[in-house]
């Protein structure tokens, strides 16, 4: 009974006691797969926020384009009718 007992008394500190070195078996088993994998994620990520980047920065510039197609068509207009209005006079 006293040996039962003790066993149990111990046994979570045995569990307590181990599993950081299990863990650390477990992290130094197999470390080139398990990093490749993180690794293809973080460049999977990366690459995906670079396309995301260049799609918004080739938005930005269209919208840049857009606007300066608008300003000069109205420049060019508001020339126009100021060159006519002057010419009426």
């Amino acid at each position: 009974m006293e040996a039962l007992l003790w066993f149990y008394s111990a046994a979570p500190c045995a569990v307590i006691g181990v599993a950081p070195l299990l863990w650390l078996l477990w992290l130094l088993g197999n470390p080139e797969g398990r990093f490749q994998r993180w690794g293809q994620r973080l460049k999977a990520r990366v690459e995906i926020d670079l396309q995301l980047a260049r799609e918004r920065r080739q938005a930005e510039q269209a919208c840049d384009a857009e606007e300066e197609l608008v300003r000069r068509i109205a420049d060019t207009e508001m020339n126009r009718l100021a060159h006519l209005s002057h010419r009426n006079k």
